[in-house]
């Protein structure tokens, strides 16, 4: 048998950042081709590796978009309702500072109106639903009022003795 050299041609640096989270094995398989498996690492496997999280993973991206993706932006870090006819939902932009180069802070609780929860359907074919959740409309057109500030994040990591972290090891599962 015969050693052949293969050229796998460019490095591609992304696949290369995942590494550590997978496993990858060269398997023969008695043919002519050759057959790389990749699975995903088990939990027991990767114990004790820093896994680098990205909070701003989309910074590369940010540049290819066109100028009318950024009209308003700003409101990508306001807490206000997002309304689709009948749901309402909070979009939460202070449990995500960091997404937007921030210091995180400890989030506010949540809002969950009581009446969005009761809320039935059956017989409500014809309801205008921007009469019906009014208050939230409003608060969207006061989005600008509702746009969290922070100072910028000077490290790409918080640090387990931060603020926030001690109190998110209180208020999460394990």
């Amino acid at each position: 048998m015969s050693t052949q050299m293969i050229h796998v041609g460019p490095i591609d640096d992304s696949l290369l950042r995942l590494q550590p989270f997978h496993i990858s094995k060269h398997i023969w398989n008695g043919a002519e081709d050759n057959v790389l498996k990749v699975r995903r690492a088990t939990q027991s496997e990767l114990r004790g590796v820093e896994i680098p999280f990205v909070w701003q993973p989309y910074l590369e991206l940010l540049p290819t978009l066109p100028p009318y993706c950024f009209e308003n932006s700003q409101v990508w870090r306001s807490t206000v309702p997002l309304i689709d006819f009948h749901i309402v939902e909070y979009h939460y932009a202070d449990r995500v500072m960091q997404q937007f180069g921030m210091v995180q802070h400890i989030p506010a609780p949540p809002i969950h109106p009581e009446k969005l929860h009761d809320l039935s359907l059956r017989g409500k074919d014809n309801t205008d639903w921007s009469r019906m959740h009014v208050q939230f409309v409003q608060e969207w057109q006061s989005q600008l009022h509702h746009v969290w500030t922070q100072l910028a994040c000077d490290t790409p990591h918080l640090s387990n003795s931060s603020e926030y972290m001690v109190w998110y090891r209180k208020h999460t599962r394990r």
